[in-house]
């Protein structure tokens, strides 16, 4: 990627999207944040997944 020469326009969607179709950094590090706190040991298997 080094090799390629980005816009300021393709950097700041990288960064900032606007189209939606990527995350954006803080939006992931705040959904990681929130996974970070749930307590595993207390959510139920998915449905699909049983024990034997």
């Amino acid at each position: 990627m080094a090799s390629h020469d980005w816009t300021e326009a393709e950097l700041d969607e990288l960064v900032d999207p606007k189209l939606g179709i990527i995350t954006g950094f803080q939006e992931l590090l705040e959904d990681l944040d929130v996974l970070r706190q749930v307590d595993l040991g207390a959510t139920p298997p998915a449905l699909s997944v049983q024990k034997r």
